[in-house]
């Protein structure tokens, strides 16, 4: 043997490539991180946290009735369906304080984002991946938009886990199992037909690498999400939230303007500059370093690692047209990313490659790819502290606890941002109110009726109290400070100030008074 390959690597190396060590340190730093974000004062970075608490919390007293009154103008006033049913549970336990269940939901928070982060360590370590510590950090750090979505109190976070099981199945053809994991899918989150798609992509991307097409991945999980699907607590609606989703996708591909509606930012699609500051390191990895390894290293790559690598880049290419679907590009491109390293070091000896004669260009390229690395987790840590840290206050509780004063229980409150109604049902579950978590449900409820509050919200047009009146039988309107001021009518004949703070204001329509 050469005596190049038996001389030690250096003390900072061999340690540095101790996983096992410093996998604990890792991710008490980010239980820490996580926590630190729940806890630091202000309200939530991402505010959909306040229903689910809020609905979790109710739940054992509502059961799995199919009426949710508080959204006036929606098809869920009399057609619920909780489309993540058993994210829910999860929460109940939790959020079994009626004054302030957000406290429980954000201890769930930091557990299921901490999940998502160890079962991409042992999603790798499974799979034989060479430093499976290396490429759970990558995953970390391929946009502070990972670190955010990981942070919310969503379902999404749930679905992460679940699609990490779900590639770990494939890549050991547990067939059964990834149809109960599509079972479990459809149970827990808005959209499951994420499964059968990877599982799709997956088995796709193996018949090109193998020649060997597999009906089975794609048709496990298919069969699991549909009898899922069918078999859920609120079936038939289960059907009208896959229209509804398919709904979602087409306006927010036609745009803000288009569309006529206004969605949440993360549904749209960035522009080129955007999307490369948002994701630096998705970006290279995606289309210079796995382009690279395929097309010079294809006979080294197992067909695994072809078939997941497939499986990043159609999620990358989702990520092209709805941010969002970052969830999934990220897991995806960390575990495609760490097989390459798998693959491409194969047969290598690392002791005589970074001790040897040619060690300089091998520590080169370790500098370099730590440097890198370096570079885009300090970025995306910055950008998830600084989004933390600018996040706003509780708008709505001032006037929450006027309400509750004042007005009697189920008396229905207008409001003509949908996206303030979470904070809304969590400070003053007792009262009702007109838009709610999702402007696709108002257009499959009454599209004319949805446009036009639309347009007053947009101020293409002015507040029309009588028409607001004779629509929803209420005189009671519910703003933003900022918004309120916007509508000079509102201080005008027609309309009093009930309550006002820096946050909320709330008015009542004096026009048209009865007889």
């Amino acid at each position: 043997m050469d005596a190049t390959e038996t001389r030690p690597l250096p003390t900072w190396l061999e340690l540095a490539l101790r996983a096992r060590i410093w996998a604990p340190f890792c991710f008490l730093y980010f239980a820490l991180l996580f926590t630190w974000a729940e806890t630091a004062p202000g309200g939530l970075y991402e505010s959909d946290g306040y229903f689910h608490a809020r609905y979790a919390q109710l739940f054992p007293e509502r059961g799995l009735t199919r009426e949710f009154p508080w959204t006036q103008a929606s098809t869920w006033r009399g057609n619920f369906c909780d489309k993540e049913f058993l994210y829910h549970m999860l929460l109940v336990p939790f959020c079994r304080n009626p004054i302030e269940p957000i406290k429980g939901a954000q201890i769930l928070a930091v557990i299921l984002a901490l999940a998502v982060l160890v079962a991409q360590y042992y999603l790798l370590r499974l799979h034989h991946v060479p430093h499976p510590l290396l490429c759970t950090l990558i995953f970390a750090s391929l946009s502070g938009a990972v670190l955010l979505r990981l942070g919310m109190i969503r379902s999404h976070v749930l679905s992460m886990l679940l699609f990490q099981v779900g590639l770990h199945l494939m890549l050991d053809k547990r067939w059964k199992a990834l149809a109960a994991l599509g079972f479990i899918y459809a149970w827990s989150y808005t959209f499951p037909w994420v499964l059968p798609l990877t599982a799709a992509i997956f088995a796709l991307g193996h018949g090109v690498s193998r020649g060997e097409w597999r009906l089975r991945p794609p048709a496990a999980a298919l069969a699991g999400v549909t009898v899922g699907s069918i078999l859920h607590p609120y079936f038939p609606g289960t059907l009208e939230n896959f229209l509804t989703y398919i709904q979602v996708i087409a306006l927010s591909a036609s745009g803000r303007v288009q569309s006529g509606v206004t969605l949440g930012n993360e549904l749209y699609a960035l522009t080129p500059g955007e999307f490369l500051r948002n994701f630096p390191l998705l970006t290279l990895l995606q289309t210079v370093g796995f382009a690279w390894a395929l097309l010079r290293f294809k006979a080294r790559l197992r067909p695994e690692s072809i078939a997941t690598m497939g499986v990043a880049w159609f999620w990358f290419a989702g990520c092209l047209l709805m941010p969002r679907l970052i969830e999934y590009a990220a897991p995806a491109t960390a575990l495609a990313a760490g097989f390459l390293l798998r693959d491409l070091l194969a047969g290598v000896n690392l002791r005589a490659a970074f001790t040897g004669p040619k060690r300089v260009p091998w520590l080169v390229g370790l500098a370099a790819a730590a440097t890198i690395l370096a570079g885009a987790h300090s970025s995306s840590v910055s950008t998830f502290v600084a989004t933390v840290q600018d996040r706003p206050p509780r708008r709505f509780s001032g006037a929450a606890g006027w309400m509750k004063r004042h007005l009697e229980p189920g008396e229905t409150i207008m409001n003509l941002w949908w996206d303030d109604f979470p904070e809304l049902y969590y400070d003053a579950p007792e009262q009702h109110y007109l838009c709610g978590l999702d402007p696709t449900y108002m257009l499959r409820w009454n599209e004319v009726v949805t446009r036009r509050l639309e347009a007053m919200r947009a101020r293409k047009r002015g507040l029309d109290g009588a028409w607001l009146l004779d629509s929803f039988g209420s005189r009671l309107l519910i703003l933003r400070r900022p918004a309120a001021d916007a509508y000079p009518e509102l201080r005008g004949k027609g309309w009093k100030t009930l309550y006002e703070d820096e946050h909320a204001a709330l008015f009542h329509y004096e026009g048209l008074a009865e007889d």
